[in-house]
């Protein structure tokens, strides 16, 4: 991501462009009938890296399974029947990123739950940041 957008996705955008052209069958001649820039964010997927990288960060704020208030009061507001064809770019890129964070959360909670029962319920300790995850760990 560094090297293709030089460290700046910002400066990188406008760099890169697609054109559809058509061609003459049998002259080998083509015209080019339409030229748009890439948004280099979406291409490389940088928005759902950065809130993958916001979502690490604040879980580890709290280790609880819960976002912080602050991240609770940017993803609450997800509304799964929003209509993505018709809301603007902005609003989609907000809509995909506390669907993504909400997701995450949730995945780490599942994932989590044997461990976490067992404590809450049966009393054992167990240093969650200790626990061996892998799929072939004593938890699956």
């Amino acid at each position: 991501m560094e090297t293709i957008t030089r460290g700046d996705p910002e400066k990188a955008q406008g760099m890169f462009s697609v054109a559809l052209h058509v061609s003459e069958p049998g002259s080998g001649r083509y015209e080019k009938i339409q030229d748009i820039d890439i948004d280099v964010k979406e291409q490389l997927m940088i928005h759902t890296y950065q809130s993958l990288l916001d979502f690490i960060t604040d879980s580890q704020k709290t280790r609880s399974g819960k976002p912080t208030k602050a991240m609770l009061t940017e993803i609450r507001d997800w509304d799964p029947t929003l209509d993505l064809q018709r809301a603007s770019k902005k609003q989609r890129i907000k809509w995909r990123r506390a669907y993504t964070i909400n997701w995450l959360y949730d995945l780490v909670n599942v994932f989590s739950s044997i461990v976490v029962q067992r404590i809450t319920m049966k009393g054992e300790h167990h240093v969650l940041e200790r626990v061996n995850w892998a799929v072939n760990g004593p938890w699956n």
